[in-house]
């Protein structure tokens, strides 16, 4: 299976397309300062819907090879099949490997990329859902301005794990660790719940991807 890095869709003036500005479809970069222009800040999540990240996410998932750096885990999908069974064909539920193939994309200096996907032998265990884990944070500074050093892939239940288990530090624009932040005490920190993966893609009800307490990003753009 190919997939083809979707064109993104544009507001074209008309803010209808997104009745709830907490909406998760992909946005261009532009249209999602159109989105917020009479705001004084977009919530960090939203960020996370553009072009820019999309793109971003996928130079890192792609050096990592589509699979947490921790587990190993890869992304998983449901399918269903058709089973007989002495009441008839029954419709069953089967939790298998994604069966992308290749991904076409272009990167952050607008050069197309191919991505070759290899997924695991055997079947899941459970459900994974491949997200990008930033090591530390800094005030202000957009998720897609981040060094590829300072990003790492992870599964959904590694993410978690690490928000659970390890602080993640947070810098201020001049360097210096800041401790003014506190973790949405609904997702932990993540983001995402990924329980609800089939609602707006998971992302925390609560917090709306804020992460945090306090805005990341609590300047006008």
């Amino acid at each position: 299976m190919i997939e083809k890095h979707p064109d993104f869709i544009k507001v074209d003036g008309n803010d209808s397309l997104f009745p709830n500005k907490f909406g998760f479809k992909k946005i261009n970069f532009d249209d999602l300062l159109k989105l917020y222009e009479e705001d004084n800040y977009i919530p960090y999540g939203q960020y996370l819907r553009t072009n820019l990240w999309k793109t971003k996410r996928l130079e890192i998932t792609d050096r990592d090879s589509f699979k947490c750096r921790i587990c190993g885990g890869y992304e998983t999908t449901l399918r269903k099949a058709s089973v007989q069974t002495n009441l008839g064909v029954v419709e069953n539920v089967k939790l298998e490997w994604s069966d992308t193939l290749t991904i076409i994309w272009t990167d952050m200096n607008g050069n197309e990329k191919v991505s070759t996907l290899k997924k695991p032998e055997g079947v899941p265990d459970k459900p994974y859902n491949i997200q990008v884990h930033h090591k530390k944070y800094i005030l202000n500074r957009l998720p897609w301005e981040y060094d590829n050093e300072d990003l790492i892939t992870l599964c959904n239940y590694c993410h978690t794990k690490e928000h659970e288990q390890n602080d993640i530090p947070i810098y201020n624009e001049q360097g210096q660790i800041t401790s003014n932040y506190l973790f949405c005490d609904k997702c932990g920190g993540t983001g995402y719940l990924p329980q609800y993966k089939h609602v707006a893609g998971g992302v925390c009800f609560k917090c709306k991807g804020a992460r945090f307490s306090i805005p990341l990003i609590n300047r006008k753009l």
